[in-house]
């Protein structure tokens, strides 16, 4: 069912898992991405990590992309060199070019979210969602509530939610997976 709701996800722009630890926001991920590259598209994964400024947030992406096989070529953005301090939109569009002439479909995986600096996400990530073309999904995977603008796009009907009561087993999964082992209370 889970991923069933990340399939219906992917025909959107946006998916967002919010759950704290421990939920399986990674491993339901993991599995999903297995099977939509199996079916022969291009998913991108990043892990987010709390020292990253814009232009280490962009330039991680862009290998993202590039190690799953996005033609990021044109783009400077894999050089540590490459500043987008100044031109941050600039550099997002070239990245945003770079997938929209992918040849499959393009999942973008950004996992821990919640350790996104407050300058990714309150200015690159709002540009990301604005311009991400129409071959791409974003899917953020958060501990916490990702606090980023997805009003526009929600409005639009593109943008699937995966939370705790979605990611919890139901009575039926844990006697499925623990039999008599596990007691009612429990």
């Amino acid at each position: 069912a889970l991923v069933a709701l990340l399939d219906k996800g992917a025909e959107g722009a946006l998916i967002i898992l919010e759950a704290p630890g421990g939920y399986g926001k990674t491993c339901l991920l993991s599995e999903w991405k297995d099977r939509r590259q199996e079916q022969g598209e291009t998913v991108c994964w990043l892990s987010v990590d709390e020292d990253d400024d814009a232009d280490t947030f962009l330039a991680y992406l862009a290998f993202a992309a590039h190690a799953s096989g996005v033609d990021v070529s044109g783009s400077e953005l894999m050089s540590f060199e490459h500043y987008t301090e100044k031109n941050a939109l600039q550099s997002i569009y070239q990245l945003l070019s770079q997938l929209e002439r992918h040849p499959s479909p393009v999942r973008l995986i950004i996992d821990d979210c919640e350790r996104l600096s407050e300058n990714v996400r309150h200015s690159v990530m709002p540009l990301l969602l604005r311009r991400l073309p129409e071959n791409c999904t974003l899917i953020l995977a958060s501990r916490e509530a990702a606090g980023i603008n997805t009003v526009d796009i929600e409005h639009r009907g593109l943008v699937v939610r995966i939370g705790p009561r979605h990611l919890r087993f139901s009575q039926d999964e844990l006697k499925l997976l623990w039999g008599a082992r596990v007691t009612p209370r429990q």
